[in-house]
């Protein structure tokens, strides 16, 4: 490892990446020992190691941490040595094969340890806007492009270089973002789809692969049920709604959580994260967690639900109990406290009502339903795939219904209103094309689409147009 500017900086963000479990952790490249000084003072029963090249760095750190090697990493550490994490903190970079060091960290983990790291993001707006402006690459003392770092990573190819050294990555987030200047400011106005852009940094998580996942919830007398939940941009709203499915009555969730970026997610151990290379919205996320769940769970049914879905305690159990009762219903919602989703109702039977189309905000399916009409379209990434998927559901001679007697409530989202309406107007046009619900003159409809998209098709009170519950 080069001998690069050291900084004394805790590095607190990179803690929720630590799993709460790990009790042995070694920071590699620990510099003055701040990272693994602030992680014994938030978990004080962990045992930290440090190992570093430096003597100077290294004798301030053997002050703070349990543990300090002197030398380089892994050369000069035990072989015996075991850890339940070990963490790369700015060093992955600044290494010439960092594959090689990833692939001789394996030996080095417990069963069940996890590798957490930060490496800084090559696609930032800054990098990008220079060398398409002025056509430089201009190394610093510091940043992005620190004249010390000798391999430059995007999101996606940091995935791969966990991928191609034997691991899973089981959550990656943004960590620091900036967005200075004009160009930076616009980058952040635009939103949801510059995540990358405007990050500076990423955290990740990962496991070796192959390596048993965090356990689930699987013991006990209750049903078991898979969760698939969907996370973009607000971990506080997931860590929320995810207490609010463990806390579920009579039913056991085995919880997975999609992370489309936007901050790192402190969840119970139990609760599985997978990690897509791209934001592919609501359809892409859920569609990753729902191919998951039909190849690794057993279950019969499955809850999509977004990361502001709080159901109460029973509504997971009465949806459960209508679909064992009602063996035509592909797919069920419980009935939003906060106001009433979802298209035109096309008829009743006790405790149930018949609609067009149901809300993804929650939303539970049936193994033998989604196994015949396939997942969400892709291509709609946010809005309205959740009424194609019932669409397609009533094509196939599915029934779709919403469970009165299970209830839930959403926070809203982070989307501005300009964006919802955005997504939601072209995606609403697509499904009418897809589905050719269309009549008259070309220009007559195309006029009126939009109108038609919300009203006509999807069956949406004007009141609804504000009413967004997932990205």
């Amino acid at each position: 490892m080069p001998d690069y500017h050291y900084v004394d900086v805790d590095r607190s963000e990179m803690i929720p990446f630590v799993p709460v479990g790990a009790r042995r952790v070694l920071d590699v490249g620990c510099g003055y020992g701040a990272f693994g000084a602030a992680l014994k003072a938030a978990r004080p029963d962990i045992v930290v190691w440090g190992i570093e090249p430096a003597v100077e760095p290294a004798g301030h750190a053997a002050s703070r941490l349990d543990q300090v090697v002197v030398g380089s990493y892994p050369d000069d550490l035990s072989p015996e040595e075991r850890f339940d994490c070990i963490v790369f903190n700015d060093v992955l970079e600044h290494v010439v094969d960092p594959w090689a060091v990833l692939q001789r960290t394996l030996p080095h983990l417990r069963p069940g340890g996890r590798v957490v790291a930060s490496v800084p993001n090559v696609r930032h707006w800054s990098v990008i806007w220079s060398l398409a402006r002025a056509g430089r690459w201009t190394y610093r003392d510091a940043g992005i492009l620190d004249r010390t770092h000798l391999r430059f990573f995007t999101r996606s190819t940091m995935i791969e270089l966990f991928a191609d050294s034997g691991y899973h990555v089981e959550q990656v987030a943004p960590i620091h973002e900036a967005v200075r200047g004009h160009v930076g400011r616009l980058v952040a106005l635009l939103g949801a789809r510059t995540e990358e852009f405007r990050t500076v940094q990423y955290g990740l998580r990962a496991a070796p692969a192959g390596s048993p996942t965090l356990p689930r919830v699987r013991e006990g007398g209750d049903p078991a049920l898979g969760v698939v939940m969907i996370h973009w941009e607000a971990p506080d709203w997931c860590r929320d709604a995810v207490a609010a499915f463990l806390t579920s009555e009579g039913i056991r969730p085995a919880i997975t959580v999609v992370d489309n970026g936007g901050g790192p997610l402190e969840l119970p151990e139990a609760v599985r994260v997978l990690t897509p290379a791209a934001n592919t919205g609501f359809a892409g996320g859920g569609n990753l967690g729902l191919r998951d769940w039909l190849a690794h769970d057993d279950t019969e049914y499955c809850v999509v639900a977004s990361h502001d879905c709080h159901p109460e305690p029973d509504a997971l159990a009465h949806l459960v109990t209508a679909a064992d009762a009602h063996q035509d219903l592909g797919l069920l919602a419980p009935a939003f406290t906060d106001g009433e989703y979802g298209g035109k109702v096309r008829g009743r039977r006790p405790g149930i009502v018949e609609k067009e189309w149901l809300s993804g905000s929650c939303l539970l399916v049936r193994r033998r339903c989604v196994e015949e009409i396939g997942l969400f379209d892709e291509r709609m990434g946010s809005y309205s795939e959740d009424a194609d998927l019932s669409l397609r559901a009533w094509d196939a001679g599915w029934s779709v219904g919403v469970v009165e007697a299970a209830r839930a409530s959403t926070r809203g989202s982070r989307l501005s209103i300009v964006e919802r309406r955005r997504l939601g107007e072209t995606n609403a046009i697509y499904l009418l094309l897809k589905r050719r619900a269309w009549t008259g003159a070309v220009g007559k409809v195309a006029a009126q689409l939009p109108a038609a998209a919300r009203h006509a098709l999807l069956g949406a009170r004007p009141a609804e147009r504000g009413r967004v519950h997932r990205q």
